[in-house]
């Protein structure tokens, strides 16, 4: 029993160093300010352009007729009822992910 405790121990400790080792420590991996200032304004454009495309099409929409809204209302219930069919069963895409449905 001592014996196996022991060789438990031993390789745990190796595996440690091993791993330390391996992966190195990043907290002394420096970043430049240019890089960090170059990602922080490319964040900040990016969440400008999120930001036009939601008003865009926020006003798209209320530019469009009441007639349309209604028509795009029963589309989307129409589209809903179709496409049930194609639809995989909850358990093949739990366990199945990948998979691709038959046509």
């Amino acid at each position: 029993m001592k014996q196996r405790f022991h060789f438990i121990k031993t390789l745990f400790i190796v595996l440690m160093v091993a791993s330390f080792m391996i992966t190195g420590c990043k907290s002394k991996e420096k970043i430049p300010k240019e890089v960090k200032a170059a990602e922080k304004a490319e964040a900040a454009e990016q969440k400008q352009a999120e930001l036009e495309y939601k008003n865009a099409v926020k006003h798209h929409h209320k530019i469009q007729s009441p007639q349309t809204k209604k028509e795009m209302k029963e589309m989307k219930k129409r589209q809903k009822k179709l496409n049930k069919v194609h639809r995989r069963s909850l358990w093949d895409r739990l366990f199945n992910p990948g998979c691709k449905p038959k046509k």
